[in-house]
């Protein structure tokens, strides 16, 4: 499901505060992502096109709330090509974090 006009704003100016850039927004990409059988994570990942970036040309972005409120920002640079591949990398990177507070 494509997220509303008002959440891909509030991506937009994600993106703009994080990385200094603008963006166009490019699709939405549903993901279903499972590990042994798990729901891990699943939900829409929206695909925009950085303008400007001498390194990346792409970012994924996603809500982390239903409100889309909070967001997860990757950018897609070598090895991440893909919405699934931002999604994985995000989840390996929440997975790390909380290896690392215990």
């Amino acid at each position: 499901m494509r997220s509303d006009g008002t959440t891909l704003r509030r991506f937009r100016i994600a993106i703009q505060e994080i990385y200094g850039r603008h963006s166009v927004h490019v699709a939405s990409v549903p993901i279903h992502e499972v590990v042994e059988g798990q729901t891990v994570w699943q939900g829409t990942v929206e695909v925009f096109s950085l303008i400007g970036d001498p390194a990346a040309t792409t970012v994924y972005v996603w809500g982390r709330d239903p409100a889309g409120t909070c967001c997860a920002t990757v950018l897609g640079l070598d090895p991440i090509t893909s919405p699934q591949d931002a999604v994985r990398a995000d989840i390996a990177a929440d997975v790390r974090s909380k290896l690392t507070r215990h």
